[in-house]
């Protein structure tokens, strides 16, 4: 975990599965999510490569054994993964992002405001992950560092501006962020391909969500991935994940999980 310092309490890996823009294209997902894992820096112990650890050797596989992204895996290896993610001493933020709910298109057309404004719904979560963690169990000073897996078309230096403009009050959209338990000098980036765990936790946790909310070429959908992981999914003081760890955009879009087959397992995992 050498991305943060060592005063770091936290540190969250993110990624995202599915495609910001394209509304209308025939190769577009109708969804974009983007998750991230929260882990404490100071326990000794890295819980996602145990995770992976645990998942490979009940594989049969070497304890360094690695799938490289969750696409590429075979199905036992990514339920296997699920599950041991699902296990481990880490708390997730994710936000879904239906893009057929926008009244307006100016998110979907300028590439890289969707995953801008997504950002920041998640930076609100892990925030609020971090915050309630250091009050139950100080953890070094508190604050998280941030990896997220690197996109080739995005700068995320002008990310961190646009962060720091958020913190500052200059943005439309409010933020609920703690910002006492966020680190903007502390945003770094590596491509997946570097093989870094806690990417790839990103990345399963993204994908997981992806496989419940997107057609096969079957129609079908999969959410017995999202089983073992939304326990992991962080809930307020009264037990809720429904926009604590899981929230749904824009507002627009909640109505679907009442009325969209695609949406229903939020009921039943996310206590809405």
């Amino acid at each position: 975990m050498s991305v943060q310092s060592k005063r770091h309490g936290f540190i969250a890996f993110i990624d995202e599965s599915g495609q910001e823009g394209g509304k209308g294209n025939a190769r577009s997902s109708d969804f974009f999510v983007i998750s991230a894992v929260v882990c404490r820096t100071t326990k000794g112990v890295n819980p996602v490569s145990d995770a992976f650890v645990k998942a490979a050797k009940e594989a049969g596989h070497s304890a360094n054994w690695r799938y490289h992204k969750f696409s590429k895996a075979a199905r036992n290896a990514q339920w296997l993964y699920a599950k041991h993610l699902g296990a481990a001493r880490i708390q997730i933020a994710t936000v879904i992002c239906h893009k057929d709910s926008f009244q307006k298109d100016d998110m979907l057309t300028k590439n890289g405001d969707l995953y801008f404004y997504a950002s920041q719904l998640l930076l609100e979560r892990i925030s609020w992950i971090c915050r309630d963690a250091h009050e139950r169990e100080p953890s070094g000073n508190g604050r998280c560092a941030m990896l997220f897996s690197r996109r080739r078309t995005l700068d995320y230096q002008r990310f961190q501006e646009y962060a720091s403009r958020i913190k500052a009050g200059d943005c439309p959209r409010p933020s609920n962020a703690d910002w006492n338990h966020l680190d903007l000098r502390a945003i770094t980036s590596r491509p997946h391909s570097s093989g870094h765990d806690g990417l790839l936790a990103a990345d399963y946790v993204a994908s997981c969500y992806g496989a419940a909310l997107e057609l096969s070429p079957y129609g079908l959908t999969d959410d017995h991935f999202v089983r073992p992981l939304a326990r992991r999914s962080f809930s307020s003081r009264n037990g809720k994940s429904w926009s604590n760890g899981l929230k749904i955009f824009p507002k627009e879009a909640e109505t679907l999980v009442d009325t969209d087959p695609r949406l229903w397992w939020v009921r039943d995992y996310h206590q809405k």
